[in-house]
């Protein structure tokens, strides 16, 4: 009943009345029209990373940032227990509780000055295992040692750099 007095002549609304009918309508259709197709158009060309890292929180874009440079990280958890290596899948934000994966490289803890004191090396266990002497592991035997670690236990996150580690504590190997 709005739209049909703008769209035929009929009788009892002023001209004025008519022509802004006519206009709204108008407005109506082209804003459906063209919403959706400008949502589609900047959808192709805004690199999906950035609209990414943008809606992120800290933790999360710094572990997309390291997933993407391929770094391992250090994550220190609430109990004192560090653990080091790559990150294999970021949080959900969605998802309560927000839990990452990490293969673990390297695992210890932080002394009570805060110093970082490496314990177990896993190389020494994944060396055979990418060599094909894996014990019957069902799928990838890198999957079957992912560590999820809630979000929430993260005390802080670094970029981990063996070779700088080394620099600072240079018999850790041996240890």
């Amino acid at each position: 009943q709005y739209v049909r007095p703008a769209l035929k002549e009929e009788g009892g609304l002023p001209a004025f009345d008519l022509g802004r009918r006519a206009e709204w309508v108008a407005t109506a259709l082209y804003s459906l029209i063209l919403g959706p197709l400008a949502a589609w158009l900047l959808n192709r060309v805004t690199p999906r990373q950035w609209a990414q890292r943008r809606t992120m929180g800290g933790l999360d874009g710094f572990l997309v940032s390291a997933q993407h440079k391929q770094m391992p990280v250090s994550l220190t958890l609430n109990t004192g227990k560090v653990y080091i290596g790559p990150v294999v899948s970021i949080p959900d934000p969605r998802g309560e509780p927000t839990v990452l994966k990490l293969l673990p490289m390297f695992s210890g803890y932080r002394d009570s000055q805060g110093r970082l004191a490496l314990m177990t090396d896993y190389e020494d266990i994944y060396k055979p295992l990418r060599q094909g002497q894996h014990a019957h592991l069902p799928g990838p035997w890198s999957e079957q040692f992912h560590l999820a670690i809630r979000a929430d236990t993260v005390i802080s996150a670094t970029l981990f750099s063996p070779a700088i580690y080394a620099q600072f504590n240079p018999n850790w190997e041996q240890e």
